[in-house]
């Protein structure tokens, strides 16, 4: 999540060879981790889902695969078709959020119906989540209710 001070090739450079090595050792278990590009305020590593792409690529394991996050698509300024299309062979997790992660649909700066189209397009099949806080300690499922709500009518 934090590169810090290392640079970002050398960050990268890091990433692929623990993953490589990891991947040999958990070949057997099932698992598979997922790259999730953020956005600037949230990382300064893979903040693009192409970036992620890519190291998953260059990993070339099918124990790395890359996941898309509603809210950082539209902070890195990539959702959009073509990158939907770019991770389609890579993509197994989606978040579903909001900035803050609030309720979903609550921001109005994420057009969820328009992402589960992308996804639709792409033949997407995999699981979609919603990634969302507590807002309310005594009646928490109303809203996870109220995001089931707007998961069910986009996604």
């Amino acid at each position: 999540r934090r590169r810090g001070e290392v640079p970002e090739a050398e960050a990268r450079q890091e990433t692929v060879a623990f993953f490589g090595e990891l991947c040999q050792r958990i070949e057997n278990h099932g698992t598979c981790f997922c790259f999730e590009p953020l956005g600037p305020k949230d990382t300064d590593f893979i903040n693009s889902a192409l970036k992620s792409l890519s190291i998953a690529e260059e990993i070339n394991h099918p124990a790395v695969r890359v996941q898309l996050d509603a809210k950082a698509l539209i902070e890195n300024d990539e959702a959009v078709a073509a990158t939907f299309t770019a991770v389609a062979p890579m993509l197994v997790h989606y978040h579903a959020n909001e900035p803050g992660l609030n309720v979903l649909g609550s921001s109005g700066m994420i057009d969820h119906k328009a992402l589960g189209g992308m996804l639709r397009e792409i033949g997407y099949d995999g699981f979609v989540s919603i990634e969302q806080r507590m807002l309310n300690a005594d009646s928490p499922l109303d809203n996870v209710a109220a995001s089931v709500r707007v998961l069910q009518a986009c996604y």
